[in-house]
């Protein structure tokens, strides 16, 4: 019974998220505030129904009563954001509010199966987070000063990214905390806010130059500390933020077009990364593998994938 209800459990997760992604896009070009509302609640009623199923499925795996209470804590969590941010910021874009609590589910799911300690910690983390978010926007409303600290937030991030490069110790082969911290976390922060009170009023070519200069040097330290990944998060957000502030699309090109040639660079100067991309090739080398090999007749394409996978690992 429980293989068949876990069996089930998969095709209806996975029509609800069909029909949930769905409602997003449909809600971005309709107009009616009505209906938009109506897809509102539809979309929470489906965030209530795939976390159900899921953590049915994982509590009659693991038959663990943690799990019940971890399902408990945290629908009162969500039901607390919905609430706060309908109370506290009532223009709040309630369809971001809904995919940002689909996202955390499903976080949250898979956490959960993997160690519910864990998964039970990253709830306590993002609980802390979320009530610190609905105080900062108020901050910022009451505190206008907080928009003349351009550089900074600048300076705070570079120095703070430098001290990991000189003092961090390289774990995994990248440097990427400072005793048992991870500045970068942070910095992501103050980089949003250097971005936006540059940008916050008259945007010219100067500005542009100024906010490049400053975001290549957080991503070259990021670089040099071989914290790719959120090297490609600062770059990231900096194009998002100069697209949004010019509405110029050939910044974006130009920055899509930079960031092509620096993954390739990226991939001929770190092995790590080369190695991972190798193992990307060879996990779809190996899909290919196992349908081809539950096909007899498929004779030649088994020879091609064969020499694929020569090739690769050469």
């Amino acid at each position: 019974m429980i293989n068949v209800i876990t069996e089930l459990s998969k095709y209806v997760i996975l029509t609800l998220m069909i029909v949930y992604t769905f409602h997003c896009f449909y809600m971005v070009w309709r107009q009616d505030e009505e209906e938009k509302r109506e897809l509102l609640h539809q979309q929470l009623t489906m965030i209530f129904f795939i976390d159900f199923t899921a953590f049915l499925v994982i509590y009659l795996k693991s038959m663990d009563f943690r799990v019940i209470l971890f399902y408990i804590e945290m629908m009162i969590f969500f039901a607390a954001i919905q609430i706060l941010y309908r109370i506290i910021y009532q223009n709040a874009s309630l369809l971001l509010l809904n995919n940002m609590c689909m996202l955390l589910s499903v976080g949250f799911i898979m956490l959960c199966r993997l160690s519910l300690p864990s998964a039970t910690k990253q709830l306590l983390i993002v609980a802390v987070g979320s009530a610190v978010s609905l105080v900062i926007p108020v901050m910022i409303r009451k505190m206008k000063f907080l928009k003349d600290l351009t550089w900074a937030y600048a300076g705070i991030g570079i120095v703070l990214l430098a001290a990991v490069l000189v003092l961090a110790s390289t774990s995994y082969g990248a440097k990427l905390s400072l005793m048992g911290i991870q500045p970068s976390e942070v910095i992501k922060i103050t980089f949003v806010f250097f971005m936006a009170s540059l940008l916050c009023t008259k945007v010219d070519f100067r500005k542009v130059v100024l906010a490049t200069i400053v975001a290549v040097i957080h991503v070259g330290i990021l670089v040099l500390s071989r914290d790719l990944g959120s090297a490609v998060i600062f770059f990231v957000t900096y194009l998002v933020l100069i697209y949004v502030a010019t509405r110029n699309p050939s910044y974006l090109f130009l920055g899509l077009g930079g960031g092509c040639f620096g993954s390739v660079i990226a991939y001929h100067l770190f092995g790590h990364v080369r190695q991972r991309w190798l193992s990307i090739k060879m996990k779809v080398i190996r899909s290919c593998s196992l349908c081809l090999r539950s096909e007899p007749e498929a004779g030649l394409e088994w020879d091609f994938v064969r020499a694929l996978r020569r090739r690769f690992r050469s």
